[in-house]
């Protein structure tokens, strides 16, 4: 039998009665790692994880620092407060397990009947939260406002889960809770996510939703986008110059700001829900009178 431990510089091996020892393998340098490291802790929901790293290699190089190939114009450190529950649903995640979240909630709440579905109230550290069981499968980030939503399942309505980071204020494992099939509810996860554009599923019934867009050039820049971005649905290629987008999403309102982005291409847009279909049409109508398009 053999007992290894391990120090900082060495390691000793019992083997019988005798100890062996050896040099430990030199750890990685952290200098070599370092822009990537730093693109790390800029841009990543655990970045504050590589800031520590920042401050272990301004240790280990006697506090110089290494030549800055990233260069940020702004940095936002909102998200640096929710580390400590993201850490805990990236391990849920990794371990394939449930996470009981506990949510803020308003007085109002406190009524029964306004109680979000899903949801109960109890209470953590002396305060009254909102708390639901969840199974975490993946995290959302908002490329326009840098927003993070806990996108899974509650497994006991097996309905979607879409929950902004920064409302819940604890989270912890639940290991082993009524031994989940992970399987099952994943698969029921890529159902429920194929018909929503962000995090929203608020109507059950999807519209269906066309756009069709036409550039001069063949091939062109807004094709390219179209084919790049869409998320969800599929993009038919016309001819050279034209393409269709297709799709039946669950709240089409996610939609409009992304299909603005085509105002000036666009050649046809219908929806099959004709409130949504005049909504969009009066927005575009709204953005070509400001712009004197």
């Amino acid at each position: 039998m053999e007992m290894i431990n391990y120090g900082d510089t060495f390691y000793t091996k019992k083997n019988k009665n005798a100890f062996l020892y050896r040099l430990a393998d030199a750890p990685p340098s952290l200098l070599d790692l370092y822009p990537a490291i730093r693109l790390f802790a800029e841009i990543s929901p655990l970045g504050l994880l590589g800031y520590y790293l920042l401050d272990r290699i301004n240790i280990q190089t006697d506090n110089t620092h290494s030549p800055q190939i990233f260069t940020f114009k702004n940095r936002y450190l909102n998200h640096i407060l929710d580390s400590q529950v993201l850490e805990t649903l990236f391990e849920a995640i990794h371990t394939q397990q449930a996470v009981q979240v506990y949510i803020a909630a308003r007085l109002d709440l406190h009524t029964q009947s306004l109680i979000p579905p899903n949801y109960t109230i109890e209470k953590y550290a002396k305060d009254a939260y909102r708390t639901a069981l969840v199974l975490p499968f993946k995290l959302y980030v908002s490329v326009m406002t840098g927003a993070r939503y806990l996108m899974g399942i509650y497994p006991n309505s097996q309905e979607l889960a879409c929950i902004r980071i920064e409302h819940i204020e604890h989270a912890e494992i639940k290991a082993d809770e009524n031994a989940l099939d992970h399987n099952a509810l994943y698969t029921r996860f890529q159902q429920l996510t194929r018909n929503i554009w962000g995090v929203s599923s608020k109507n059950q019934s999807p519209t269906h939703v066309e756009m069709t867009i036409t550039d001069d050039m063949p091939n062109g820049y807004m094709l390219t986008r179209l084919k790049n971005e869409c998320r969800c649905g599929a993009v038919e290629q016309l001819s050279d110059t034209s393409a269709r987008f297709s799709a039946d999403i669950c709240d089409a309102r996610e939609l409009f700001p992304w299909m603005r982005t085509f105002v000036g291409y666009i050649s046809d847009v219908s929806f099959s829900d004709a409130t949504l279909q005049e909504l969009f049409i009066a927005q575009i109508n709204e953005l070509s009178d400001k712009y004197e398009i």
